[in-house]
């Protein structure tokens, strides 16, 4: 499992490398719903470790039956070539009789096990520490939180220990609001995007995408590809929000959205 890991990482980074430095491009044609699309299908791919079966081997066995023993030896002319005998087990066992069986020494862990050992110990540090830095988020947030009102069936809440709104939560989803003044319009714009957020159930692309990194936390391309995917994941949702409004209310929603943005970026 962790080799076809370790070859699905590499073979994807060619994607992920070719996607990132085309990404000028690939911006300006396609909109960041399709771009997040394409990560979707990536950080899929990551996770699944398939493995194309081949359908011919390079060397076929006749069908022997269980009574017969197959081995294969190097040639007796030079060494570089093997040839292989098939013969039945009483044969065999004939021919074993009267030889001395080498003694192998078999080490305590090969390279394979330490690699697999040590990628087992990585993923599963860093999939523990994201999920317990979630849930202590969560537990003080819970404790300082006061709510505001319920919209859409999702409780929206005040909270000091946050600097910028956000949606937190999985299966029952609530809003998040820092602590401070907002006008009616305000207060509008910012519930729209979050609201937009659930309904598209971007909570669960995120932990996809985390447990896609979890899985490949041993190569830096999937981190950029994931600040990439979450970036697009934001821009699809203002997308979204502003989709069919006057060009009035999309400058409002940009200034909105920046203000707060900047406001966290300052404070944080």
């Amino acid at each position: 499992m962790v080799q076809n890991i370790l070859m699905i990482s590499l073979t994807m980074s060619f994607v992920i490398a070719a996607l990132l430095l085309l990404s000028p491009i690939f911006d300006r044609r396609y909109s960041a719903r399709w771009r997040c699309i394409v990560w979707l299908t990536i950080a899929l791919r990551l996770i699944v470790p398939l493995r194309i079966p081949l359908n011919t081997a390079p060397i076929k066995l006749p069908d022997t039956g269980e009574n017969t023993v197959v081995t294969v030896a190097p040639s007796p002319d030079d060494g570089s070539n093997y040839s292989i005998r098939i013969m039945n087990r009483e044969r065999a066992g004939e021919l074993a009789v009267g030889a001395e069986s080498p003694i192998v020494y078999a080490p305590l862990i090969t390279l394979r096990g330490l690699i697999a050992a040590l990628w087992t110990i990585g993923s599963s540090c860093f999939l523990i520490y994201h999920l317990t830095a979630y849930a202590i988020f969560r537990r003080k947030t819970g404790k300082c939180r006061s709510y505001v009102k319920t919209e859409r069936g999702i409780g929206v809440y005040t909270c000091p220990k946050i600097k910028v709104p956000m949606m937190t939560g999985f299966i029952k989803p609530i809003i998040l609001l820092p602590v401070g003044q907002y006008s009616e319009e305000e207060l509008g714009v910012i519930l729209k995007h979050e609201f937009m957020h659930c309904r598209r159930g971007d909570m669960w692309f995120r932990l996809l995408l985390l447990i896609a990194n979890s899985v490949h936390f041993f190569n830096p391309l999937v981190y950029i590809m994931v600040n990439k995917a979450q970036r697009d994941m934001e821009y699809s949702c203002d997308d979204a929000v502003v989709k069919q409004t006057t060009d009035d209310y999309k400058k409002f929603y940009s200034m909105t959205i920046l203000k707060y943005m900047k406001r966290g970026n300052r404070n944080g």
